[in-house]
């Protein structure tokens, strides 16, 4: 397993430093290298037929087109991403007010404000 992760690094390391190797050769040489560290261990993958041959050849082909729609999925997102962010914060209009229009009057308005008031002493003592 160590040395599967070590092929696997190396692999994304190189992926990384050299943007123009093609994606399908690094994966091809993930690949082999895989398939070598997977034959020296004592185990029953010594064997190369044609169908293993085609079976790494197709993994090959549809994980490189996988990792290019990936690719260009991702650069799309951040387009929109970045252009959303950058836009800046959205003017807010001032809130619509809601509710019955002005022949309607409110309970409030309804009675009389509290500076006019009728003082003076009850009607049963005048």
């Amino acid at each position: 397993a160590v040395l599967l992760v070590a092929i696997a690094a190396t692999v994304g390391v190189a992926a990384a430093h050299l943007p123009a190797v093609p994606t399908v050769a690094l994966l091809a040489a993930g690949q082999a290298g895989t398939h070598a560290v997977l034959a020296t261990v004592p185990a029953e993958h010594t064997h190369l037929s044609w169908t293993m041959l085609a079976a790494h050849v197709v993994a090959v082909a549809g994980c490189a087109r996988l990792l290019t729609v990936a690719g260009r999925l991702h650069a799309a997102i951040t387009r929109v991403v970045r252009a959303v962010l950058s836009a800046g914060p959205v003017p807010v209009d001032a809130p619509v007010q809601v509710g019955p229009g002005g022949a309607v009057r409110r309970i409030v308005e309804a009675r009389p404000p509290p500076s006019i008031r009728r003082r003076g002493p009850p009607v049963a003592v005048a």
